[in-house]
């Protein structure tokens, strides 16, 4: 071999070996890649592209028990988001459940309990922390009929456990509150 197939052959494996290294998942989940980079509780990780025999993802019909932290529906359950109070008042269906639409009347009042009307809901996502990822669609805000009344329509929930009902809440361009539902989706 002559010197300079030598030189060709080494700076041709130098460059795959840069572009091995490049491309691999030593990155920590979301910095630089285009896919999903999960992990289990275990630390292992798991495939979304992963079939079961009936096509679907093995991993997301993995029951996820709940605690305490993430509570069943209950009419009037409430969270805090800045200075105002967000209060779940009707769920459809309840509870909750996976694969289905799911939704949601809010109502959301000042310190002194009155309605807030004209928020802007931003942002607003399921979102499901113990797996590290939300639902495949984001939820859609309209008024509701009632002052301070607001619907969060199609909320996605993809498989059951406990999951957050996220958004940041914006008067007149500012934002006023960050509100994080966590409920448990049978």
């Amino acid at each position: 071999m002559t010197s300079f197939a030598k030189r060709l052959l080494l700076s041709t494996c130098v460059a795959a070996l840069g572009f091995a290294y490049a491309c691999g998942d030593d990155a920590p989940a979301g910095e630089g890649d285009d896919h999903e980079h999960d992990h289990d509780a275990s630390g292992h990780e798991h495939d979304h592209d992963a079939a079961t025999a009936d096509g679907g993802d093995p991993y997301l019909e993995e029951e996820v028990p709940c605690d305490a932290a993430y509570p069943s529906f209950t009419p009037g359950m409430s969270v805090k988001a800045g200075e105002l109070t967000v209060k779940v008042q009707a769920i459809t269906p309840a509870p909750p459940r996976q694969k289905t639409r799911n939704d949601w009347t809010v109502q959301v009042s000042d310190a002194a309990g009155q309605p807030v009307s004209g928020l802007t809901f931003l942002n607003p996502a399921s979102y499901m922390p113990v797996h590290r990822h939300g639902g495949k669609t984001p939820p859609v805000v309209s008024p509701g009929t009632e002052p301070g009344t607001y619907k969060l329509e199609r909320i996605d929930f993809i498989m059951r456990g406990p999951w957050q009902v996220l958004f940041d809440l914006q008067q007149n361009g500012a934002t006023v509150g960050k509100a994080t539902v966590q409920i448990c989706v049978e």
